[in-house]
């Protein structure tokens, strides 16, 4: 019994070592009408998913995600102030793919997570 008892906690903490880390800084453009607009997430844990979003040609820094979700292998942002909503299938380690939804527009948005140089 003691052993497949310590064979079930291997196998479980096997699983959560191999857990996706979701923090960090996410990239995509997104494209309006022939125009490429950058979006920048910056997702944070503490004991809840936090993020903020950054929309550069648009001067917007550091405007605050409202909802930030991570269920199984889909994330969800949500800014009710702009009625932005995005939800994403994250596809590896490096790749959200998903749907930027704003007012009546419905667009395709893939995110791809930043690579921190260690000297920034």
């Amino acid at each position: 019994m003691k052993k497949n008892i310590l064979i079930l906690v291997c196998c479980l903490s096997c699983c959560f070592c191999y857990a996706q880390d979701f923090t960090g800084i996410w990239e995509g453009d997104l494209e309006v009408q022939n125009t490429k607009i950058p979006l920048v997430f910056k997702i944070k844990k503490d004991s809840v998913y936090t993020s903020t979003m950054d929309s550069p040609d648009q001067g917007a820094k550091d405007v605050l995600v409202d909802v930030t979700t991570v269920k199984g292998s889909v994330v969800t942002f949500s800014i009710k102030n702009s009625g932005i909503f995005y939800e994403g299938k994250i596809e590896n380690d490096s790749l959200i793919s998903g749907t930027f939804k704003q007012g009546v527009a419905i667009l395709p948005l893939d995110l791809i997570k930043k690579k921190i140089n260690p000297k920034e």
